[in-house]
């Protein structure tokens, strides 16, 4: 289950209303607390104040004998808004004054005047009685208790009432309710609910503008971050401030371009790397840890012989080569040790396949490099038929020349006349021996790059009809007619001589040895622009399809059961770098059963 988010500006909000509900709540509670002391504190003052001047006056008439109290005490009452009481000192004992409530079975003092009538009564209270003392002994006091004559709390002060000498006459006492204070209270509590409700209010108000502006540069932020990951581009990025914020958004925005330029670099390395594996002739494929394929070329799909990616699916349990080759990945999964396996297909291409582990941060996976190794184990084969070949042609006249030296050591040979034929074999067979060695050195130097032409301007029709007159006794020997189709006999070509008249012997030579008796063979030349294109055309069997592309190797015998000599497969290969390396071009156009005509390229001399 996928754990709920909560927005930073959410957690915001809440932080800074939590934070300002506790800031005005207790702010609100200290508040009240000090203005309830300090109104409990202003009452006190007020009722010790009022006691101070009731007494002062009262010590401003001193000691009126046969005086109404009663009356006295009435009238502060009335004056002051409290109780009023005296207590007298006889000697040693203190005797209360004048106040008995008759209107109330608890004997509470009345909280306004017009509630009492006022008699002489004993006051019991302890707290009272010490107080009593102390404002008999000349001194103030001031409170707030809950006297047990009273029974409720009350603020009450006590002065001392002198006479003109000083000397202390009696006690006066002010009793005020603590009604007015608990009413002030009650309004008080209501203005700090108020204020509580109103600062909430605004904290509120202010919280989501602070939680706004602190979390909008972090929303987009994370905006950018989403874009990000999601690839879409340029993150929008609006902030520009010199804070710790502005920083941030600099920073990443630093960073998004060092990202941006990092993924550019490895889209464009993936880009080349899958550009280069497409482009390989070899196939390959890639299989993760699970044995799912993660990657692939075009050229697999050729070597299995398929043509899609879904074709390659559906074929994990058809076709025998995808078969066999993913068997050999299971395999390598499992024991993580390398694996080559090689079969034919339908075609009869030979694929080889090696199967490599390949160790990552999940697992291990598996590459597999498939190549076609049709062309490596025919040039094997081709390989082999040359070393057979060459030995085979260098044995032959070697075997001919011992087989007639050794009679002619062992004295055998009698006659003169048949010593001179012997002589004449050896010296024949020597000849075929050095021509084959020849070649090869030739077609050696050449292909290696270290022969060199003398580059000059040649006459064509010299060259040609050099070139015929060595090779009339082998087509006159074979029965084929050979002749020069007529052309421009001052043509002159760019190139070596006798490397001309050599390419077109080989070319001679080959068509006689693939023309039945009776054939023609045909040697012309056409310009073609700054080109000379002389062509030897044959009307003999032709080459297959197949024989074509390897007409060109050394040793290489299309046919050897069409050729009438026993050739040594190396002349097409040495004419092919003759021309070549006189800087023309050599081909063949045929058609099975109807003969060929191979032509070459030379560049025209320039007339002065």
């Amino acid at each position: 289950m996928a754990k709920k988010r909560t927005s930073i500006r959410r957690k915001s909000l809440i932080s800074h209303i939590l934070t300002a509900a506790v800031a005005a709540f207790i702010f609100t509670i200290v508040a009240g607390l000090y203005s309830a002391h300090a109104i409990r504190t202003y009452f006190m003052d007020q009722t010790l104040k009022q006691c101070r001047s009731i007494a002062q006056r009262e010590s401003s008439y001193g000691f009126r004998k046969n005086a109404n109290y009663g009356q006295i005490t009435e009238n502060y009452q009335r004056l002051v808004g409290g109780t009023v009481i005296i207590v007298d000192k006889d000697g040693d004992t203190i005797t209360s004054s004048l106040v008995k409530i008759e209107n109330s079975d608890e004997n509470e003092l009345p909280l306004h005047p017009e509630e009492a009538v006022f008699h002489a009564i004993d006051v019991d209270d302890q707290r009272f009685l010490a107080d009593a003392h102390r404002v008999l002994d000349g001194e103030t006091v001031s409170a707030s208790v809950n006297f047990s004559f009273s029974r409720r709390w009350v603020f009450y002060a006590g002065a001392p009432v002198h006479d003109a000498d000083g000397n202390v006459l009696y006690a006066m006492f002010l009793f005020k309710p603590m009604r007015n204070l608990r009413g002030l209270r009650q309004q008080l509590v209501l203005i700090a609910l108020l204020s509580l409700v109103v600062s909430m209010a605004v904290a509120i108000a202010l919280s989501v503008r602070s939680s706004s502006m602190l979390s909008k540069p972090i929303v987009e932020l994370t905006a950018a971050a989403d874009h990000m990951v999601e690839n879409e581009g340029d993150p929008p990025l609006m902030h520009t401030g010199t804070d710790e914020i502005g920083r941030l958004y600099e920073a990443f925005s630093e960073l998004n371009d060092r990202v941006e330029s990092s993924m550019e670099s490895m889209r464009l390395e993936r880009d080349r790397l899958n550009a280069i594996i497409d482009g390989m002739d070899d196939g390959i494929l890639a299989v993760n840890a699970v044995g799912a394929i993660v990657h692939y070329n075009i050229a697999l799909l050729e070597m299995l012989e398929l043509r899609s990616f879904d074709e390659l699916k559906a074929s994990l349990r058809t076709n025998p080569a995808v078969i066999r080759l993913f068997k050999g990945v299971d395999r390598v999964l499992m024991t993580d040790a390398p694996e080559d396996m090689q079969w034919n297909t339908a075609t009869k291409r030979s694929i080889h396949a090696h199967i490599a582990p390949v160790t990552g941060d999940q697992g291990i996976g598996v590459v597999c490099h498939l190549s076609d190794v049709s062309e490596s184990e025919r040039l094997e084969q081709m390989r082999r038929d040359y070393i057979s070949n060459v030995s085979h042609e260098l044995r032959t006249p070697l075997t001919g020349i011992r087989g007639l030296v050794e009679p002619l050591m062992d004295g055998v040979v009698d006659s003169e006349e048949e010593r001179q034929e012997y002589y004449v074999i050896i010296d024949r067979e020597a000849r075929r021996l050095e021509a084959l060695v020849g070649e090869m050195l030739d077609l050696s130097r050449l292909q290696s790059g270290s022969a060199s032409v003398a580059i000059a301007p040649v006459s064509l029709g010299l060259a040609i009809t050099e070139a015929l007159q060595d090779m009339h006794p082998s087509a006159q020997q074979a029965g084929i007619r050979m002749e020069a189709l007529p052309f421009d006999e001052g043509l002159t070509v760019m190139g070596d001589e006798a490397h001309i008249v050599q390419v077109l012997v080989v070319l001679l030579n080959n068509a006689i040895d693939f023309t039945p008796a009776g054939g023609s063979v045909t040697v012309s030349v056409e310009e073609d622009g700054a080109n000379a294109v002389i062509s030897v055309t044959d009307t003999g069997c032709g080459i297959e399809p197949k024989d074509l592309k390897y007409i060109w190797e050394r040793f290489y015998k299309a046919d050897r059961s069409r050729m009438r000599s026993k050739g040594t497969g190396l002349g097409l290969p040495i004419a092919r770098s003759l021309v070549e390396l006189m800087g023309g071009r050599i081909d063949v156009d045929t058609s099975p059963g109807r003969g060929s005509r191979f032509w070459f390229t030379l560049k025209k001399a320039v007339s002065d």
